[in-house]
């Protein structure tokens, strides 16, 4: 994913960027990604093949930044993989669930949410 911050004091360059990036780059049609733009056709044979079944696509949408305050609290690492790693070579996965649970909990707390 990727997108600008609204903080960013370049905003016009960061999106020439992306405008770039998206559509002269070659980056998507190289690597076999799914299509940024609706009117680009995949590379990938099967990309096709997926895409023929009409799967719904889902868009992650934009999280609260309450959501990142408690993860970072809680130093939770959304959206690094890290967490995935941990969790997928975790003796007991329901364990590692609850310890999450109370670090988010804990962390909800101390912020007074």
């Amino acid at each position: 994913m990727i997108g600008v911050n609204k903080q960013s004091k370049n905003k016009e360059a960061a999106f020439a960027w992306i405008d770039f990036f998206v559509k002269e780059s070659g980056y998507v049609e190289e690597n076999g990604f799914i299509p940024v733009l609706t009117t680009n056709e995949p590379t990938l044979p099967q990309m096709t093949e997926f895409l023929s079944y009409q799967p719904s696509l889902i868009e992650s949408a934009d999280r609260d930044a309450t959501f990142y305050r408690i993860g970072n609290a809680a130093q939770i690492p959304f959206g690094t993989g890290a967490l995935v790693q941990e969790l997928a070579v975790a003796p007991d996965l329901q364990q590692e669930f609850e310890k999450l649970n109370k670090r988010w909990q804990k962390a909800k707390k101390s912020l007074g949410y």
